[in-house]
């Protein structure tokens, strides 16, 4: 018996099986995050879902690995978006995950915090950069300025 590549449809179907099931497990896997990632819309939906979840799972099931690949799953969204969406939506997603009333509270707020300290340093080098530079300055150089300072932004 040959066995068939799944067309785009199955994996479509199957993907949403998958998704369907972490939400009953209540838990989001940092592999759909990373499977999303490219899609703005559906990453930033899909970083809201932890708000529905009961967050004590990540600890108390034993999936701390689980978390730890989320978040660096959302610091990849983080970097690699601008919009002001999923920017949102990460922060907001790091506030829940770092709630006091959470075991992984510490966790995630290191996390988040090593992530706002990189944004930071990149901020002083990327103005840096663009004063050395004065009036040769191009366009990506205050590119790298808007956007690091468009990411800070969101998690204050």
């Amino acid at each position: 018996m040959k066995i068939e590549p799944l067309n785009n449809l199955q994996k479509d179907i199957l993907n949403e099986y998958q998704l369907q099931f972490q939400i009953k497990e209540c838990y989001l896997d940092a592999y759909t995050v990373q499977q999303y990632s490219a899609d703005a819309e559906k990453v930033a939906n899909l970083l809201q879902i932890p708000q529905y979840f009961d967050l004590e799972i990540y600890s108390t099931g034993r999936m701390e690995k689980h978390l730890d690949a989320l978040l660096k799953q959302i610091k990849f969204v983080v970097e690699k978006h601008v919009e002001s969406d999923v920017l949102e939506a990460c922060s907001k997603t790091y506030s829940i995950l770092c709630s006091e009333e959470y075991t992984i509270q510490n966790r995630v707020d290191i996390a988040r915090s090593q992530l706002i300290d990189e944004f930071v340093d990149r901020f002083n080098h990327s103005v840096e950069d663009l004063l050395q530079e004065g009036e040769e300055a191009d366009d990506d150089d205050i590119y790298n300025v808007l956007s690091t300072l468009k990411r800070l932004t969101s998690f204050h």
